[in-house]
């Protein structure tokens, strides 16, 4: 193989690196905005407020011995 044609080849591979560099630079900006828009949105939301008043303890599910329905086999 002749130097002179080899040249087209590296021309080549050279491209396709700096293409793929490009890439992934432009493609981590673009998750950093995307993460950044949506921790904005995150905190426009939580700085709203809830629309109704919290109670203590409405976070968790019903006790047994809360729930009105009493099952078969219930103690």
């Amino acid at each position: 193989m002749e130097a002179g044609a080899l040249v087209p080849i590296a021309l080549c591979i050279g491209a396709i690196i700096v293409a793929a560099i490009a890439y992934s630079i432009v493609t981590k900006l673009r998750e950093r905005a995307d993460q950044r828009r949506e921790e904005e949105a995150w905190r426009a939301y939580r700085s709203q407020g809830s629309p109704r008043p919290q109670t203590p303890g409405a976070h968790r599910a019903p006790r047994r011995s809360d729930t009105a329905y009493r099952g078969k086999h219930s103690r």
